[in-house]
């Protein structure tokens, strides 16, 4: 654990131990949407602190999800950062040396000269792959989703920062109350491409390789998510190489027959290909979908109404990329497939890879999202331009 800034200034040493003694107290947590423990214990030189009832709402409302960093800003005292629960093996050290500090800077920098004198404002930058605010948009009646409702209704200058944000109005294309999207830490260390050939150049087909990951709906089996049914609407298209790499998550045989298996690519053979399928899967794409607009093909994204990313509302459908429903995208690779529609299409999402999607575009959108992030965290449409 690190020294802990609660106030925003440093704690006499007595009052440091006792409040690293109460963080470890909080404990691990088991990754269950309806599953709530008790708030920690108090230690008695916290009781009453604004910024242990925050602390100690976000763990009890939803247990292991609530990994993350809490910051605290406040125009004269600095900026204070807090753990909460332990970090995910895979995001340790990239989150740490890239987001988190591009983060706290952007707080230092854009978020504190914006504070009026004795106004404080919270960030809880979550570190879980997946977005709090899907207890809202999967189950609004559950006791998770009350909690987190109530929660952020409490406190008004909590803000949250994720990069798999959750759509809980798809039909307006919100996310949660106060939510900012912001880069995930993978752009922050991404390189250029490199020159690939012309769209029509290219094999006349469509690609896809990803592993078994995906929403499932209430009640519902493998078979009925979005990567499944694309997958399978793409096998008796000709030219169509799309293929889960692997099973996951459980999936068998049984829910994926080893037809519906292929070997993985690396992305210079996905770069062969004129049209690239992006599908959603636990969460949003990650980095799939930046890669391919990068690569210069003629990408089909599979609608979703999960999840957004912070760029998506400067794309445009029809123009960088095509997007359709499951029902309707192997209708959409093969007009995309087209030379002239494919080379229009691929040069169009180069253009905007090179112009948006650089680490320095994205750490540039992440200082003007907090500079602004009370306008950011107003409700807004996220969704890619076109798709209404």
């Amino acid at each position: 654990l690190q020294f802990l800034y609660l106030i925003g200034t440093r704690m006499p040493l007595v009052a440091q131990k006792a409040a690293l003694l109460t963080v470890a107290a909080l404990g691990a947590f088991t990754l269950d949407q309806t599953a709530f423990r008790a708030p920690p214990p108090v230690h008695p030189s916290l009781k009453g602190q604004h910024d242990y009832r925050i602390l100690s709402g976000l763990r009890e409302v939803n247990g292991a999800v609530a990994h993350g960093l809490l910051f605290k800003a406040t125009a004269a005292g600095g900026v204070a950062r807090l753990d909460i629960g332990p970090l995910a093996p895979r995001l340790e050290e990239r989150v740490r040396e890239r987001i988190v500090l591009e983060v706290e800077a952007a707080i230092e920098e854009r978020v504190r000269p914006a504070l009026a004198p004795g106004e404080a404002a919270y960030f809880f930058m979550q570190l879980h792959d997946r977005d709090l605010w899907m207890y809202v948009r999967d189950d609004p009646g559950s006791a998770a989703a009350r909690a987190l409702t109530a929660f952020a209704k409490a406190h008004p200058n909590l803000y949250w920062l994720h990069w798999n944000p959750t759509l809980i109005d798809s039909a307006q294309g919100h996310v949660g109350t106060n939510v900012i999207p912001i880069p995930d830490f993978e752009v922050m260390g991404w390189g250029a491409m490199g020159e690939l050939p012309g769209c029509a150049s290219r094999k006349p087909g469509v690609v896809w390789r990803g592993t078994t990951t995906g929403r499932y709906r209430p009640g519902g089996r493998y078979a009925d998510t979005d990567r499944y049914r694309a997958v399978a609407a793409f096998q008796d298209v000709a030219g169509a190489d799309v293929k889960f790499s692997k099973r996951a998550q459980g999936v068998t045989e049984a829910d994926v027959p080893d037809a519906m298996l292929g070997r993985g690519y690396n992305r210079t053979e996905f770069g062969q290909y004129r049209v690239q399928l992006d599908v959603d899967g636990n969460s949003n794409a990650w980095s799939g979908l930046r890669w391919k607009l990068s690569h210069g093909a003629a990408v089909v994204k599979v609608r979703s109404d999960g999840y957004v990313q912070w760029y998506y509302p400067l794309l445009v459908h029809g123009t960088h990329l095509l997007v359709a429903d499951v029902a309707g995208a192997a209708a959409a690779a093969v007009a995309a497939a087209d030379p002239a529609t494919c080379d229009a299409l691929g040069a169009a999402a180069h253009a905007f890879a090179d112009a948006h999607l650089r680490p320095q575009h994205a750490r540039a959108a992440l200082f003007d999202a907090l500079e602004n992030f009370r306008s950011y965290a107003a409700p807004r449409d996220w969704r890619i331009q076109g798709t209404q």
